[in-house]
């Protein structure tokens, strides 16, 4: 496995627009759908909610600012991939001042 993940940070993986695109959106998805997921179950063992709410403001199982926080520590950290603690520091702090900003123009 560790030869696996080595040879994956070695390999150029240079892709074509219309790729690149999917993965945003993939990205997007997944990462909206996680952090709907997370608040859920935080919620639910933390304040003792019976029912779900639809966290977030949307219609579907989704928050928007996991889904710009994941495309924005994909976009600062693409490059240097092969070391983790610059990941993630920069995750830290580039969530931490988006958390921040939503929060002042809320």
């Amino acid at each position: 496995m560790k030869r696996m993940y080595k040879e994956y940070l070695l390999k150029n993986h240079n892709f074509d627009k219309s790729t690149m695109l999917g993965i945003f959106c993939l990205i997007i998805v997944i990462a909206g759908i996680f952090g709907w997921t997370y608040e859920v179950i935080f919620y639910y063992f933390n304040s003792g909610m019976t029912t779900i709410y639809w966290r977030g403001g949307n219609f579907l199982p989704w928050i928007n600012i996991y889904a710009i926080g994941a495309i924005i520590i994909y976009l600062l950290t693409y490059k240097k991939r092969k070391n983790p603690l610059y990941v993630f520091l920069i995750s830290i702090i580039s969530t931490g001042i988006l958390e921040y900003i939503a929060d002042y123009f809320m």
